[in-house]
């Protein structure tokens, strides 16, 4: 159920990432469904976004769509649009406003309205992403594993990006994590943080880690801001080898492929 902007509840059928509080916009179409009554069947949606300067910034000088915008026009362009609102009406109605103030070339903002356009459902969604420093490649992956529900599903856990984004490690995510927000505490930092002590171990040349070593060292590492860290870390071992993403063997602690 959602609450629209007029104080009503609406039903409506489709998956949505989206938690408790955030806004969203849904494109889609009315039906009735015998079982629930009146019902908004969702195609697709789009999230209240914070506006960031440096993600509007990366998306127009890199993704490949954009032809002839290099991060110093890009910069330009998105300066002098000031908001994101008013930088997609300058593009899609006013581009000789661009012309005429920044002397950018004519066909080039011409491609760059087709492009805007033609990516218009998704252009929140990837600048925002790439504010946090993906590239265009990332991005699409995660686009094409998610949809714009991505930014839902980071929003709940964004240590997944370890798992869909090559050479998106623990450090880096973890500080992708704490620009967005997320607690220290997190469940997804706590596991991932363990899994990166591990994976650590084995880049050294070991093949397990102690037990106790893996609690010492995951408190080192999370930095958590409870006295007691160490219970709630030894707690996320225990569920990360019930899951089966740990195995144990007496005191030794490895991956699964090692032991």
């Amino acid at each position: 159920m959602l609450a629209a902007d007029d104080g009503r509840t609406v039903r409506f059928a489709g998956k949505l990432c989206a938690n408790v509080g955030d806004v969203v916009a849904l494109v889609g179409r009315w039906k009735h469904d015998p079982k629930y009554g009146r019902q908004f069947v969702v195609d697709s949606l789009s999230y209240d976004l914070p506006e960031t300067t440096e993600g509007l910034v990366q998306y127009l000088a890199k993704h490949p769509a954009f032809t002839g915008i290099g991060e110093i026009t890009a910069r330009k362009i998105v300066t002098y649009a000031a908001s994101a609102a008013n930088l997609d009406r300058i593009i899609r109605q006013d581009l000789e406003e661009l012309h005429r103030q920044l002397r950018v070339p004519r066909a080039t903002l011409e491609s760059l309205r087709e492009a805007w356009i033609a990516n218009s459902a998704e252009n929140e969604v990837r600048s925002y992403l790439a504010s946090f420093g993906l590239t265009p490649h990332q991005v699409e992956t995660l686009l094409k594993t998610f949809g714009n529900s991505i930014v839902g599903v980071l929003r709940n856990d964004p240590y997944q990006l370890i798992r869909y984004v090559d050479g998106y490690g623990f450090k880096r995510v973890d500080k992708i994590a704490r620009a967005m927000g997320t607690p220290k505490d997190h469940a997804g930092r706590i596991a991932a943080g363990l899994l990166y002590v591990v994976g650590e171990e084995i880049a050294g040349g070991h093949t397990w880690i102690n037990g106790a070593d893996l609690i010492d060292k995951g408190n080192e590492l999370l930095l958590l801001d409870t006295l007691d860290s160490r219970d709630v870390i030894r707690g996320a071992g225990e569920r990360l080898l019930q899951d089966g993403a740990l195995v144990a063997e007496g005191n030794a602690v490895a991956l699964p492929a090692m032991l």
